[in-house]
């Protein structure tokens, strides 16, 4: 650099054409404070980071010897020029955004300056430099502030055109990360982004299919999770968009109707779930988060846009059974109030289309105690509702699932008939190893006897005790095996009739 001090500045860089030039240079140089329009430099400094400047200066260009070189106006701009000059002197990017109104934009339109100048002169770090930067502007990617929604509306334009007409891979990329932070989080994006002036004017000079992809994103990534929450962003977004033109802002507006009917539909159709388990709406009638106003709004668009037959009682029983139950809308008036509202609007779609929501089978779904409620609120006797319950279409019968009293039956018959073989096996097996066990004794002692007789003196007296006493041995074991048979048997005779009769 101290070289560079010493030395003479040997070339002079212009903006435009030298005929446009020559014809401009007085009232250039009448307006020189406040626009610079010429900068002295060197060509060393010039041709070490630039390829352009390098093969200008040192090929055979009429340039290459010329102490001035015009550059094109449209792709170069005053102060894209002088911030791309001050970084081949310093290494430095410096952004002059003092006394701008509107800074976040004023940053973002001197980068993206930078960036066209630093790729017409293949300057590729700087390009890199300039990328990183952007993303600062717009927080990473991941913000939904005011500063963000300036940067990120700037951006598209100029990093979708350069990605379709340069085949920009960097500017791809941003363009990517655009479309992505106005779609990714519904919730966020609509109150903010699809709010904003930026969007509107950048949806109308993009080309025509930008807007029908940004409605496709935002409208697809609504889900049960976000659903509330998406709403709410579309209720906030509506009292921004009210007071603006219509013909301007008609995408915008376009969008967030979309929105609403999407999330309505999903939350009309998972009502049960977020009555009982959803803890976002079941805080707003607490009065945690968001407002009561939003709360009439969420269940006056759900019930007049999306009430069916097959849900409206389910509905019902939503609101009776998990929201006016709570103990917050015992103590507030307000939510009581909008609470009756709805359910007095469920309960007149229910009695205008009563035939409708009977051949659905809607009040089969309904516990008993909200069934009987309904037959309250209705004047009704609950008989009537009983009935209605209990109908079914035609040739159903057949397919009918059995009670649980009437499968218990059957199942218990089918193990009483399958346990009864099994008894009489066992009784079998029984009856013949005692037999068995009977004939082996009596020859065993039969056996003994033989033996005793031929060893001991005969005795006359004795022979007829011993006969007798074997006699009855046999006459008492065959009583035992007899009532042995007949007591499990009769037994088991009296269970096999009486058990199929038995009752669980």
């Amino acid at each position: 650099m101290d070289s560079l001090d010493s030395a003479q500045p040997n070339v002079m860089l212009a903006l435009g054409p030298p005929e446009q030039r020559q014809q401009k240079a007085p009232a250039i140089a009448s307006h020189d404070e406040q626009q610079k329009t010429r900068w002295t430099c060197h060509k060393t400094v010039l041709a070490k980071h630039s390829p352009y400047f390098a093969a200008m200066f040192d090929g055979e260009f009429c340039e290459s010897g010329a102490s001035i070189v015009f550059l094109p106006p449209g792709v170069f701009t005053a102060i894209g020029l002088d911030s791309v000059l001050h970084y081949m002197y310093t290494n430095e990017v410096v952004l002059n955004v003092n006394g701008s109104p509107n800074e976040t934009y004023a940053k973002v339109q001197q980068l993206q300056d930078m960036y066209s100048a630093a790729d017409y002169l293949g300057m590729t770090g700087l390009k890199q430099t300039v990328t990183r930067r952007l993303s600062e502007c717009a927080h990473q990617w991941t913000c939904y502030c005011s500063e963000c929604r300036d940067a990120v509306t700037q951006l598209f334009p100029y990093s979708y055109s350069r990605a379709v007409s340069h085949d920009d891979e960097q500017m791809a990329v941003i363009s990517e990360k655009t479309l992505i932070v106005l779609t990714q989080e519904p919730d966020k994006a609509l109150h903010t982004y699809w709010t904003s002036r930026g969007l509107a004017d950048m949806i109308t000079v993009a080309q025509p299919d930008v807007g029908s992809y940004l409605n496709q994103q935002i409208i697809g990534r609504i889900s049960r999770f976000n659903a509330i929450e998406t709403l709410h962003a579309c209720f906030l977004a509506n009292k921004t968009l009210a007071p603006t033109p219509s013909d301007e802002y008609r995408p915008l507006k376009s969008t967030v109707a979309a929105a609403q009917a999407r999330s309505t539909e999903i939350i009309a159709h998972y009502f049960d779930f977020y009555c009982s388990q959803y803890p976002t709406l079941l805080s707003c009638i607490d009065g945690i988060t968001y407002s009561f106003d939003f709360l009439e709004f969420l269940l006056q668009q759900t019930l007049q846009d999306n009430m069916r037959p097959h849900n409206a009682p389910t509905m019902y029983q939503g609101i009776v059974r998990d929201l006016m139950c709570r103990h917050a809308v015992q103590h507030c008036a307000q939510v009581k109030l909008i609470l009756t509202d709805a359910r007095s609007t469920v309960l007149r779609y229910i009695m205008h289309r009563l035939d409708q929501v009977t051949k659905c089978g809607a009040f089969d779904r309904l516990d008993k105690n909200v069934l009987v409620k309904l037959a309250e609120d209705t004047m009704m006797p609950p008989k009537a509702f009983a009935t209605i319950q209990s109908r079914r279409p035609s040739g159903t019968g057949s397919g009918l699932k059995r009670s649980s009293t009437a499968e218990f039956r059957t199942s218990a018959a089918t193990i009483s008939s399958s346990d009864d073989t099994g008894h009489l096996r066992k009784l079998f097996h029984w009856f013949t190893s005692i037999t068995k066990l009977s004939s082996e004794d009596q020859k065993q002692q039969a056996h003994v006897t033989s033996k005793k007789s031929k060893l001991a003196p005969v005795n006359n007296n004795t022979a007829p005790e011993e006969n007798s006493s074997s006699t009855d041995g046999s006459s008492s074991a065959a009583k035992k095996l007899k009532h042995g048979l007949k007591s499990p048997i009769g037994k088991r005779r009296i269970l096999l009739v009486r058990r199929p009769l038995t009752s669980p």
